[in-house]
């Protein structure tokens, strides 16, 4: 990605660019993809299934799985290829296509223009939190020396593996 000279540099072009910087840009590093697509699934009620397998068929629009990739690209910082592997895609021509039909979805749909940016403020804030933990339970195992487990929310992080997984209640 760049040394941290390259960063602050890319961030304040930016920032003088627009004046505003997306949350998205304040992280350098990429929100997993597990998280994302729990996300979704949790924000549109419907399984992890519906969103990583492909649905064929005429005119079937899965908005949901659609967003997840959309947000695999942006917060997650994947490429396409990586992204087909990700949903079950045969090529990563479909997730171009995908993310383009959901970008003319939300032109003409504010309410799914708001959800796709109240879950990128969640994911964004989920993350941090997430990494803020795991910096502060990194230092407290390093002291003990012993590798540790621990739950935030209906989330468990492991710190040997640097994962985040979802807890069913």
């Amino acid at each position: 990605m760049g040394g941290d000279e390259f960063k602050k540099k890319i961030f304040r072009s930016e920032e003088e660019r627009s004046g505003e910087i997306s949350g998205a840009s304040l992280i350098f590093e990429e929100v997993p993809a597990h998280l994302i697509i729990e996300e979704v699934s949790k924000r549109f009620g419907i399984p992890v299934y519906d969103i990583t397998e492909a649905k064929r068929g005429k005119g079937k629009k899965n908005i949901p799985r659609m967003v997840g990739m959309r947000l695999c690209q942006t917060l997650g910082r994947k490429k396409l290829s990586d992204i087909a592997k990700i949903f079950n895609v045969g090529h990563y021509s479909t997730v171009s296509s995908s993310i383009r039909i959901l970008r003319k979805e939300v032109e003409s749909n504010k309410k799914l223009q708001n959800l796709i940016n109240i879950l990128t403020q969640d994911l964004t804030r989920l993350f941090l939190i997430t990494m803020n933990l795991h910096r502060k339970q990194k230092t407290l195992c390093q002291s003990v020396g012993k590798p540790s487990l621990f739950l935030t929310g209906t989330f468990r992080y492991d710190v040997g593996r640097n994962e985040v997984s979802h807890i069913d209640p």
